[in-house]
């Protein structure tokens, strides 16, 4: 053991084990990057070459290389080639046990579908992209998330595979390079907004919240996400309280060309 400055001990790690165990914890949560392996590590082990050790070795990782994806390289040129998933939690538990919000982002039109779940197993979430996503908005062509433990299992690979779907990862690196990111930072914000004097229940502002999204123009593509995926104009509350003099129908497919310019 090595006693350090604050009187904690640690377990020092010989050379022939220190890659075997770094190897453990970066499978073991999920092919987790360089800095928060070396974090997890080094709240129990002691080597003096723990840092430098682990970034090479992550930076070797042949599964980690293969899942990186570029996004320049998949730039989505219609709804449903590329789907963001993320999770928004651990939150306060809400009514029926819910802690978490599993966040679905198509991201050519920018359309979002939240689903609260008690658990955030892979099992529950890829049985939500099957029996729910699919049902209710179309089958993506790619999925693409963090290496969170969750979209690292076998069961996720699986069942997407089933369906047909293809599996990808953000960069182990550069996990800002996940299209949800800003999608979960509005999120915070809405949430923050709406249930800031009672935070169980931000169950009940999910579909709200939903709404607002997908029926609001989103500023990078400059269109209501609804209306690219759905191609028809979605309800309008002002327009229910109004009778306006009747307008041409929206050239829908002329709007999907004008999204694929913009996200470019």
């Amino acid at each position: 053991f090595k006693r350090m400055k604050a009187g904690k001990f640690l377990v020092c790690l010989p050379n022939k084990i220190l890659i075997e165990i770094i190897n453990d914890c970066h499978e073991r949560y999920g092919h987790i990057g360089a800095k928060k392996c070396h974090k997890k590590l080094k709240e129990t082990y002691y080597h003096p070459n723990l840092g430098t050790t682990t970034r090479k070795f992550v930076r070797s990782c042949e599964i980690c290389q293969k899942s990186k994806v570029n996004m320049k390289n998949i730039i989505p040129e219609n709804s449903l080639d590329l789907v963001a998933v993320d999770l928004f939690g651990e939150l306060p538990t809400g009514r029926g046990g819910i802690k978490y919000i599993f966040v679905v982002l198509d991201v050519f039109s920018k359309f979002i579908k939240l689903y609260p779940v008690k658990k955030a197993t892979a099992k529950i979430l890829s049985k939500k992209i099957v029996m729910n996503y699919i049902n209710e908005v179309g089958k993506p062509k790619t999925i693409l998330s963090d290496h969170g433990s969750q979209f690292t299992a076998n069961i996720w690979y699986e069942t997407l595979g089933w369906e047909g779907i293809k599996v990808t990862h953000t960069s182990v690196y550069h996990p800002q390079s996940n299209p949800s990111e800003r999608c979960m930072r509005e999120l915070g914000r809405m949430f923050r907004a709406y249930v800031s004097d009672n935070h169980q229940k931000w169950g009940e502002y999910v579909q709200f919240i939903e709404t607002c999204i997908n029926h609001s123009v989103h500023d990078s593509i400059n269109m209501i996400p609804h209306e690219i995926i759905y191609k028809k104009q979605c309800p309008d509350i002002y327009h229910t309280l109004i009778k306006f003099p009747q307008k041409p129908d929206k050239d829908y497919e002329k709007q999907v060309v004008l999204a694929r310019k913009h996200i470019k």
